[in-house]
């Protein structure tokens, strides 16, 4: 007696295969999802480092400036000013001075670059913007600036130790300004600052110029520095996959527009501002880090 064999049929066949189609396309969809939500929570977890941590160490540093100096009113002139912008404030190269402009740059302005120096009154031992300790009475000079391979650019610093009133000596130890320098906030595309200076008077105010802007005004019509204004377009370590991300940001209301590869990565990307008071070109003055 034959035995009756039964099979699919070409129909139910192809519906199987269909239906396996969906489930399959159901389950990468699902997968893809997940990964892009991870990375966008990645991405954004690194933002959110950079502004709790990186920025506001920064701002902490800035505040140090013109430390430990007699002369609280600092212009392009003032001896051992905080904020460096001449050799009249610090007989360093001019490569080491505050500047306008021409740093390396993820945008289509140019970056911006923040020398300031100060002395360890402390009376103990504090640590630079590298991490070196700095003995009590020694003068620093720490430089900011942007650095790298576009379109892998970080925000460095560069700082470097003197002795006494003498900058023709460098002191002893790993501290030499211009002879290295460290990471000191990652993934940073634009990195720019404003000076403000505030007006005599009854109603002092306070104005943001760029440095190129102050130092143009000559010492003679420059008002004293009392602020600096910090700006930074900062990413996330990880492309977004599926994604378009935002092209143009707004920095102290001008807009910044990514170029190059920097333009065609999809990454989270934020812009974080602040207004640092020096409180050394003050009357109240402090004797270290908090």
């Amino acid at each position: 007696m034959n035995s009756r064999q039964q099979g699919f049929t070409l129909i139910e066949l192809m519906i199987s295969l269909v239906l396996g189609l969906i489930i399959s396309a159901a389950v990468m969809q699902v997968y893809i999802m997940s990964v892009r939500t991870n990375t966008i929570q990645a991405s954004s977890s690194n933002l959110q480092n950079t502004s709790v941590f990186g920025f506001q160490s920064l701002e902490h540093n800035i505040r140090l400036a013109n430390l430990g100096n007699d002369t609280t009113s600092i212009k392009s002139d003032t001896g051992f000013g905080g904020i460096v912008l001449t050799r009249n404030n610090l007989p360093i190269e001019g490569d080491f001075l505050t500047r306008s402009g021409g740093g390396v740059t993820n945008t289509n302005v140019r970056s911006d670059q923040l020398t300031i120096s100060y002395r360890n009154i402390s009376g103990r031992t504090m640590s630079d913007c590298e991490g070196n300790d700095v003995p009590d009475g020694t003068l620093v000079v720490e430089r900011y600036f942007m650095s790298g391979t576009v379109p892998n650019l970080h925000l460095h610093c560069d700082s470097g130790h003197f002795t006494g009133n003498n900058l023709g000596g460098l002191a002893n130890g790993t501290a030499r300004l211009g002879a290295g320098d460290v990471e000191f906030i990652s993934n940073v595309d634009q990195f720019r600052i404003l000076l403000g200076m505030q007006t005599e008077g009854n109603n002092p105010q306070i104005t943001f110029l760029s440095p190129q802007a102050y130092v143009n005004l000559g010492a003679g019509s420059q008002d004293p520095i009392v602020a600096v204004r910090l700006g930074i377009v900062s990413r996330g370590g990880t492309a977004i996959l599926g994604e378009e991300g935002a092209t143009q940001f707004q920095i102290f209301g001008e807009t910044n527009t990514l170029i190059g590869n920097a333009a065609n990565n999809a990454q989270v990307r934020g812009v974080y501002e602040s207004n640092v008071l020096l409180r050394n070109a003050r009357v109240v003055h402090t004797t270290g880090r908090d």
